[in-house]
């Protein structure tokens, strides 16, 4: 079996993709989101009520973080922890 070299933009996807993916984790950790999930799964509803954001908002930061496994989308605009997550919890 030989091995395949990445190609190019494989390569460089990651540095791409790093900074919209580190500046979500940033502000969910500032609002203390896994915190609030600490008991069980969310809606961004509730979660948007606790922290005095935009629901709307939320719910699309939490969306691009499940996209990547740092959340998970459990239902309609529910969420829960993963091992990722767990790691933001104080």
């Amino acid at each position: 079996m030989t091995e395949q070299t990445p190609s190019s933009e494989d390569q460089m996807m990651p540095w791409i993709t790093a900074k919209w993916i580190t500046k979500p984790i940033y502000v969910v950790a500032d609002l203390g989101i896994a915190d609030l999930m600490c008991d069980g799964r969310k809606s961004v509803g509730d979660l948007a009520k606790e922290t005095d954001t935009h629901e709307l908002v939320l719910f699309r930061i939490l969306r691009a973080l499940s996209s990547v496994g740092v959340f998970t989308e459990t239902g309609t605009r529910v969420f829960g922890l993963t091992p990722l997550s767990q790691a933001l919890c104080s």
